[in-house]
């Protein structure tokens, strides 16, 4: 029988640093690729869907080689994959930094971001796959396969997780730039190692071999249904994560470059706080595990109800941002925004992956790798899956309507092999609510596509008197919006202007003195040559510079 190793704080602890440090890989290496893709979006969503891919695939092969050692041996195989981290990590400004030869080799792949995406994928996989084995291992060395023991363990990982991106986007990289951040972070890596194994050797002495492989007794094989439940949270999880980027930076945040960073940490803050709650409540047995699981996946599709209600959020906030707070003060309004509105949601997901690992009675390490994998691989689906078809194909409200029919389905199913004889009124009950958020109105375009929170001047009328929110009605009606894998493009007409907005911010307009200046741009390299033959334009903007 396997005895967990001393120190299970100290293993914590180890795990709640891991988690930051992955994340301060993320955010940085998220940068890098968007000076190769040229669009931090796309780097964004490539970023967490490799991420989501090396995680199971980590969780899965790192699985098997824990299940067969002792805690003691599954403890210094995490400080090898931490090691092994920080040696890769350490290196990787020369893959990605742009004073890199294979940054230019990367540029000049392909004209196409989508070839180049796919060729830095392959040079991030590496690392993200020792990533997914640390939690396996930890897991073997706390004995932490039960749901409540994982749910901490998965809780104190996110948590640090959720502190990476504010630490990375707010203090390193502005103090000391991409690549010393990146050292900085893999020295905390080779530090995990040494401390993860210092606390082996410490640990009472067992042995590594065929004796520790024993398979305890009553365990079971995972059933099917369990990695399919578990691949489905994770692909609307990360869905939903994509979702609400692009929904708080048009109502809330901005395009900014803190605002990936501040959506991320809210979103794993939340997913932390779900996973502790399985720990404060655990289920009594599988049944109630499952039930637990289907009503938190419940409550994420619930979030698509109030998707119509998101356009009076701007006005609301809007005193706040005219105040024109202090930088850290704006950013902190920022995070707790962020933190209320995605934090349930968020902590649906949160609960359900550990819930759904309780309900399976007799689990061992190799099967929760298996079940973490399977949740993993989903994420690493639903992330590019929902930038790059959803968002373009049905929009941003449709997209969420199609990722909260699918948690719903997953919760039906759930309930269904909780209770056997629920099987046909919960599916009976899913499918039109399932249907329900796709006939809800759109919020107003108009305050969607405003931006309120950018040059609140745009929104003050001292002379008439007039609130914000009627100034927005004044400018004018949206007469087309899309959502690309980038931004969101909308253009504004009114009082016989029309105004192109990328994510509510106007970049051009045929009002004012927006095209003189941008056909004199054209004008003044044309002036300074004396017979020029060509000339090059980079950037088409408002198309006035073309013309």
């Amino acid at each position: 029988m396997m005895v967990p190793v001393t120190f299970p704080g100290a293993l914590l602890a180890c795990f709640a640093c891991s988690g930051l440090v992955s994340l301060v890989y993320q955010v940085v290496w998220t940068r890098w690729l968007g000076l190769i893709l040229g669009n931090f979006a796309t780097a964004a969503a490539t970023v967490v869907a490799v991420f989501m891919a090396g995680l199971a695939i980590g969780s899965f092969v790192v699985a098997r080689a824990a299940a067969r050692r002792s805690p003691a041996g599954a403890l210094r195989l995490y400080a090898r994959l931490e090691a092994g981290l920080a040696l890769y990590a350490a290196a990787s400004p020369l893959l990605f930094a742009s004073s890199s030869r294979i940054y230019g080799l990367l540029l000049a792949a392909s004209p196409e971001p989508v070839l180049r995406a796919g060729l830095a994928a392959l040079l991030l996989l590496p690392p993200t796959i020792l990533m997914g084995g640390t939690l396996p291992a930890i897991a073997a060395a706390l004995n932490a396969a039960a749901g409540a023991r994982l749910g901490l363990a998965y809780a104190c990982n996110t948590l640090g997780a959720a502190v990476g991106p504010l630490l990375a986007a707010f203090l390193l990289i502005p103090a000391v730039g991409l690549n010393r951040t990146v050292w900085i972070a893999a020295a905390l890596n080779g530090g995990l190692a040494a401390i993860a194994w210092a606390l082996a050797n410490r640990g009472p002495a067992d042995s590594e071999g065929p004796a520790a492989a024993t398979a305890p007794e009553g365990v079971r094989a995972v059933p099917p249904y369990a990695f399919a439940l578990a691949a489905a949270s994770g692909f609307a999880a990360l869905g939903y994560e994509i979702g609400l980027i692009r929904l708080l930076t048009l109502t809330i945040i901005g395009s900014s470059v803190y605002a990936f960073a501040i959506v991320l940490s809210a979103f794993l803050t939340g997913l932390a706080t779900g996973a502790a709650a399985l720990r404060l409540r655990p289920p009594r047995d599988a049944p109630g595990a499952l039930l637990g699981a289907a009503a938190a996946l419940v409550v994420a599709w619930g979030f698509t109800l109030v998707l119509p209600t998101w356009d009076r959020l701007p006005p609301l906030l809007f005193t706040f941002w005219k105040v024109g707070p202090a930088f850290a003060v704006q950013q902190a309004g920022n995070f707790i925004s962020a933190f209320v509105l995605a934090g349930v949601v968020a902590s649906a997901f949160g609960f359900a992956l550990p819930a759904l690992v309780t309900a399976v009675d007799g689990i061992d390490t190799a099967g929760l790798g298996r079940m973490v994998a399977a949740n993993t691989l989903g994420a690493a689906v639903g992330a590019p899956v929902t930038a790059f078809l959803l968002l373009p194909a049905l929009g941003l409200q449709d997209a969420f309507a199609a990722l909260g029919a699918l948690a719903l389905a997953a919760a039906a199913a759930a309930a269904g092999i909780a209770r056997p004889r629920w099987r046909l009124p919960a599916a009976a009950v899913a499918l039109p609510l399932a249907a329900l958020p796709f006939a809800l109105p759109a919020p107003d375009p108009r305050f969607m596509n405003a931006a309120m929170y950018f040059r609140t001047s745009r929104f003050e009328n001292k002379v008439m008197r007039m609130e914000p929110a009627d100034i927005v009605r004044e400018m004018g009606r949206i007469i087309f919006e899309r959502d690309t894998p980038g931004a969101r493009i909308a253009v504004r007409e009114g009082h016989g202007n029309l105004s192109l907005l990328v994510n509510g911010k106007p970049d051009a307009s045929t009002a004012g003195g927006d095209p003189n200046t941008m056909i004199l741009s054209a004008h003044l390299p044309m002036l300074a040559h004396p017979a020029p033959r060509r000339a090059l334009l980079i950037g088409l903007g408002g198309g006035f510079t073309l013309t």
